[in-house]
């Protein structure tokens, strides 16, 4: 599953149109890798300084974009998310 997050205020719909461009690109691999390619995409609007997921429901995060507001990002609340990085991270290294 692919979950694409963005506020509220953003269209998602010009990126919704590249779908089928995108799924039309994985037929194009033979059935044992098409099963294991298999995606569904969700658009899942909200901030990502608030909680998106419910517990123990996302394997893998990418946040490429997020880095250019990192740096908007007040010096209180940016302690307040290093020390929540950090606890996932003991968290992950646990499981």
């Amino acid at each position: 599953m692919l979950f694409l997050n963005d506020l509220p205020s953003s269209d998602f719909n010009t990126l919704f149109q590249y779908l089928p461009t995108f799924y039309e690109g994985l037929k194009g691999v033979n059935e044992e890798e098409q099963l294991m390619m298999q995606t569904y995409v969700a658009a899942v609007p909200g901030s990502f300084f608030e909680r998106l997921f419910p517990d123990n429901s996302i394997h893998l995060i990418h946040a490429s974009y997020s880095v250019r507001w990192l740096a908007q990002v007040g010096l209180n609340q940016w302690r307040g998310l290093t020390r929540h990085m950090k606890l996932q991270i003991r968290t992950l290294k646990k499981d």
